[in-house]
């Protein structure tokens, strides 16, 4: 079994002691242990990598998750009681990872994990929902899920981020209604709070292109992702909150921009 497995197997032999636990609790002896088998290092001085309170405006996260030496978070995780459901702290979380320009935000009861991009593409917050796992009804599945997208080394490549996208991606695609042959196409509105309308959120490249571009360019996904984002910004003329929340070294700009340039996005 591997270090993740023996950790959940740990947490839901307890589970009956757990299901009236306090969110401190569940924070101290659930999702922290689950970071560590995630190879997330919560004793480091040096790097904190797994920050807590991290305060987002006036709020605070209970987690946020970093990959020096990006000087921002990559990840926020919000923490619930055991038992408590979600419905109430959503839009909390994408909140506070939107207004952050946080790439990756969970919530969690320590036994159901939610994963959202808060920048997708999407009029609803259920459609920013890449992953919702139990480690309580499947932890074969939950193990796969949390190594997919919350491995340390998955998050600093920018595998998972490309996952998450992929993965919403086939999502649109089964859940998209088969239009009639006359019906106009109609863009639907944007009804979720403090974020841009999803014009300005859409990005001409599907998760399978940008894996393929990372290949030929020979940088990392994220680079990769984000500097065609600078440039398709600007061509879109949003090219000012793209560059605002896109932190790619300027030495690899003009390399993609060139290489968006040759690259057919119709």
């Amino acid at each position: 079994m591997s270090n993740l497995q023996n950790t959940l197997t740990h947490i839901l032999e307890h589970e009956r002691q757990l299901a009236d636990a306090n969110e401190a609790t569940i924070q101290q002896y659930v999702v922290l242990p689950i970071l560590r088998a995630l190879g997330w290092n919560d004793t480091d001085l040096a790097s904190m990598e797994v920050l807590p309170e991290y305060q987002v405006e006036s709020r605070r996260a209970d987690y946020a998750l970093y990959v020096p030496p990006i000087e921002s978070p990559i990840v926020l995780i919000e923490c619930k009681r055991w038992n408590e459901p979600f419905t109430r702290h959503e839009e909390q979380i994408c909140f506070y990872a939107y207004s952050g320009d946080i790439p990756i935000a969970i919530i969690t009861n320590g036994k159901h994990w939610r994963f959202y991009l808060p920048h997708w593409r999407a009029s609803s917050l259920s459609d920013r929902i890449f992953c919702d796992t139990d480690i309580a009804i499947d932890p074969n599945s939950a193990t796969s899920d949390l190594e997919r997208y919350l491995l340390k080394s998955n998050i600093s490549s920018g595998e998972s981020e490309l996952n998450a996208e992929i993965a919403l991606e086939e999502k649109e695609k089964t859940d998209a209604p088969e239009p009639e042959p006359s019906d106009a196409r109609v863009e639907p509105k944007n009804d979720v709070p403090y974020t841009l309308p999803k014009q300005q959120n859409d990005f001409p490249y599907s998760g399978v292109q940008l894996k393929s571009m990372r290949e030929q360019a020979g940088l990392t996904q994220i680079e990769v992702a984000l500097a065609l984002g600078l440039a398709a910004g600007s061509s879109a003329g949003v090219g000012d909150w793209e560059a605002d929340r896109l932190k790619v070294p300027t030495k690899h700009h003009a390399k993609l921009i060139a290489l968006y340039s040759q690259t057919d996005t119709g």
